[in-house]
């Protein structure tokens, strides 16, 4: 049979398929046999293909002649000896009756192309993938064994943990196990056999702790396919270890420096709040005393006087106290800013740069804080001296030694002062 193209290797695989769907067959070890047909000889005879006549009664064709094995359905592909060829595959009823073909390593689903649809590489993979794990077992320069044993006649590898004490099987059987067809499983794979180049110094070690940990999750019979589909997760697991080991870290001392970082600058702003809440909380009670003693005493002009200066005195003191609360918020964030970026330049988070994520989370919620603190700091400010400001003006009204008229260009002055005073304080560096 002549060279053919991919064009034609998909057209002859549909012919071949719809005589199956019309015509009695019979799959066989090398051949697949027909009831005798005279369309099917004629096709046959068009293509140039090889096939023997029995007796008006069937017709065999050879894979070899048509260049493709053909199986019923997934179960029977699915064993170690037909993932291992190499030769084109049509599947005759994959999933609700469809038709699946490997064609020069690409993948068609009812003979139209799926570069999405991953069943036969994942196949392949798998069985890459334990080759692979098998020839480890060789001794490495420092006497470090990643696989403890393997037995080719029981299909089972066993990998064992001196530190942990622990030991794990993992077996293998003739059949390749189905995996999620949309998921590439090869890029997992790639990465695990790249933690074996010479580059990587002890990252094997750490890799069988992570398999060893990841497999012991999973039931004994499914636990080489679910390994297999979590190399990637293994693989990051051990280089995170990894690099905890090589920059002296430990699980222990990020999460305490988490909890002192967490504890350290809330309670910071806590303290601020704290402080801003008591003055919040007895500004109305303030406010209420304040007018009840000038109802009490609007027909003496001197305490009048002596009290609206002490407004306008308590009011300058209460703008000292806000500016500490202001210098407080800024040295806190400032401050956890540094740690922050302290904690971010670590060489293990900046190759885990998704473990930084809860440290993220407590920064963000920090500033949050701050910002609103602030808000509510310049609240208080304006309301403060907005009241104060309107007191004094009731108290100059009641006095009656200034005419009404200039009550209202005084009191903004007055207003004014208090801002220049609280600008000068709190931005002045």
């Amino acid at each position: 049979m002549k060279e053919m193209t991919l064009t034609t290797k998909l057209k002859l695989q549909k012919h071949i398929y719809n005589f199956c769907k019309n015509l009695d067959y019979e799959i066989k070890g090398d051949y697949i046999k027909f009831k005798f047909n005279i369309d099917l000889r004629s096709f046959l005879q068009n293509q140039g293909i090889a096939f023997e006549h029995i007796r008006e009664k069937e017709i065999h064709i050879k894979y070899q002649d048509i260049g493709f094995t053909i199986f019923n359905n997934a179960t029977e592909y699915l064993t170690n000896n037909n993932v291992s060829k190499t030769s084109d595959v049509l599947i005759l009823n994959f999933n609700n009756d469809e038709a699946l073909s490997k064609i020069s390593n690409l993948c068609y689903l009812n003979f139209k192309l799926r570069e999405d649809f991953f069943f036969f590489s994942n196949a392949s993979k798998f069985l890459e993938f334990i080759e692979f794990i098998k020839n480890k077992e060789q001794e490495s320069e420092d006497s470090f064994h990643f696989i403890d044993y393997s037995n080719n006649i029981n299909r089972k590898i066993v990998l064992t943990s001196i530190s942990e004490k622990s030991r794990i099987i993992l077996k293998y059987f003739k059949e390749v196990p189905v995996t999620p067809n949309d998921k590439d499983f090869s890029e997992g794979l790639a990465l695990f056999k790249n933690c074996f180049v010479a580059d990587n110094l002890s990252l094997p070690k750490f890799l069988k702790s992570s398999l060893i940990k990841f497999a012991s999750r999973y039931d004994f019979e499914d636990r080489m396919s679910l390994v297999f589909q979590n190399l990637k997760s293994i693989v990051d697991d051990a280089k995170m270890n990894f690099e905890i080991y090589i920059n002296n870290l430990s699980i222990d001392n990020i999460r305490k420096d988490y909890d002192n970082y967490k504890s350290k600058y809330f309670s910071e702003v806590s303290d601020v709040l704290r402080k801003l809440s008591q003055q919040i909380i007895g500004f109305p009670i303030l406010i209420a005393s304040t007018l009840f003693a000038v109802e009490k005493i609007k027909s003496n002009e001197s305490l009048l006087w002596i009290l609206s200066i002490v407004i306008l005195v308590t009011t300058i003191y209460l703008i000292l106290l806000l500016r500490m609360n202001f210098r407080d918020l800024k040295y806190v964030e400032q401050l956890s800013k540094k740690d922050y970026q302290s904690i971010q330049n670590n060489n293990f988070f900046i190759k885990f740069p998704d473990e930084l994520e809860i440290f993220t989370h407590i920064k963000t919620r920090i500033s949050i804080r701050i910002k609103t603190l602030i808000i509510v700091c310049e609240s208080y400010f304006w309301i403060l001296s907005l009241s104060n400001t309107a007191l004094i003006a009731l108290m100059l009204y009641y006095i009656e030694v200034i005419p009404n008229y200039r009550i209202i260009p005084i009191s903004i002055g007055i207003l004014v002062i208090i801002i220049l005073v609280r600008f000068i304080m709190i931005c002045k560096k």
